[in-house]
């Protein structure tokens, strides 16, 4: 791997991080209308995107170039045949300090294209109150900032030699990875919850906007379902009068009391007293034979009344969908 090409690897992508907020402000100060403000973001936004995942590509490149050339063959001088061990160890110790500083480099190359496409992401949401398509762009950059920092190019490798305890560095720069992935993931879970925040703002406020302007329908929705609560609430008060309107209903509580009278005729009977108690048991099991079907008439006519119940309420459900439904 080139030292130049590499620092001015990342020199690009300081400049690019950098000039987000002049593109974005000219965009502003420069460019009338919402829609051509929206078209000339989203240009700008295709073609930083379109250069981080180039960077994202030669990163990756340079350093399996790197770790399959240039360090795996000096790394062979380990095990193989070497008559100047003094020039050897110099070779090796030059090489794992090379290694490192790759590994480092490749990981904070790899942050900083992340963190650009959060800032372009952080930028693009300043531009308008309410949902647009630069929303949805958004979304889908945070999604590749997600990707990027996961798959960082060098990432397998930090995996590989950080299990050995003999790789201290390359374990502590590990660390520092899985702490800018960590940070990274969290920063991006933020924008999208806010633009979640956003799209329900911009929902609710559409909404307020259309009912302002069907006025009338929506005070006669409103009015429809007042009177459906009202009607509601007249059910569910008939509901435990039912069984007293019910015809039989008068047999019923007398049988019921001669049920209760049975019953304690059969407790009151001795242990042995089996045929008696079998025959008191029939009277009562012939009383709740009769008593059933009056039961069945008030069971019948409580789920009438709860069908109309649950009727009203799905209208209400569609009412509340109405009025709230985004426009």
């Amino acid at each position: 791997m080139n030292d130049l090409y590499t620092h001015n690897y990342m020199s690009e992508m300081s400049l690019l991080y950098n000039s987000i907020d002049n593109l974005i402000r000219n965009i502003k100060e420069n460019i009338n209308g919402e829609n051509q403000q929206i078209s000339a973001v989203q240009e700008v936004a295709d073609k930083i995107i379109e250069t981080c995942k180039g960077c994202y590509s030669a990163n990756a490149n340079d350093f399996e170039s790197f770790y399959y050339g240039e360090y795996k063959k000096i790394n062979q001088l380990r095990y193989g045949e070497c008559n100047d061990e003094t020039n050897r160890d110099i070779a090796l110790i030059h090489n794992d300090n090379k290694f490192h500083q790759v590994l480092k480099r490749t990981s904070d190359i790899n942050t900083c294209i992340s963190t650009i496409y959060c800032k372009l992401v952080e930028k693009m949401l300043t531009m308008l109150e309410d949902e647009s398509d630069l929303d949805r762009k958004a979304e889908t950059i945070i999604q590749t900032a997600i990707t990027t920092i996961q798959q960082n190019p060098c990432d397998y490798v930090l995996k590989t030699y950080s299990i050995s305890g003999v790789f201290q560095e390359i374990r502590q720069i590990k660390a520092g990875v899985e702490k800018d992935k960590s940070e990274m993931i969290e920063t991006c879970n933020n924008l999208l919850k806010y633009l979640e925040r956003k799209r329900i703002a911009s929902a609710k406020r559409r909404t307020v906007e259309y009912w302002k302007v069907h006025l009338s329908e929506k005070v006669e929705l409103e009015s429809e379902k007042k009177s459906l609560i009202e009607q509601i609430a007249a059910l569910n008060k008939e509901i435990p009068a039912i069984p007293q309107k019910t015809n039989g209903y008068a047999v019923m509580v007398k049988l019921q009391n001669k049920i209760e009278q049975l019953d304690t005729e059969k407790k009151s009977l001795g242990i042995f007293k089996f045929k008696e108690k079998k025959a008191v048991q029939e009277q009562i099991d012939l009383t709740n034979d009769r008593i059933a079907p009056i039961n069945a008439r008030i069971n019948r006519a409580i789920e009438e009344v709860n069908k109309r119940i649950s009727s009203l309420k799905s209208r209400i459900d569609a009412i509340d969908t109405e009025l709230t439904k985004p426009r």
